[in-house]
């Protein structure tokens, strides 16, 4: 038996929304705010240096330009 974030998680990724946030994917699991997210968390805690440019959230991210990587992104306003 899953916990119960599990299945909602399991849900969100079956009707195509973000696991997190639930706006739409941009890839397999997260909209492209959560995925950068997630891609810059694995690149510190593998400690990794070189960036692989031709991936899909980098080419996304060149898209909507570097100051709105992460605001507005996803349909949130940068507060501030």
């Amino acid at each position: 038996m899953a916990s119960r974030q599990a299945e909602w998680q399991k849900r969100r990724k079956a009707e195509g929304k973000c696991i997190i946030c639930g706006k739409p994917l941009h890839n397999a699991t997260y909209c492209l705010k959560h995925a950068i997210m997630k891609r810059e968390e694995q690149r510190k805690r593998l400690g990794s240096k070189a960036r692989h440019t031709g991936w899909e959230s980098y080419k996304a991210e060149q898209e909507y330009g570097e100051e709105n990587k992460l605001s507005g992104v996803c349909g949130e306003e940068e507060s501030g």
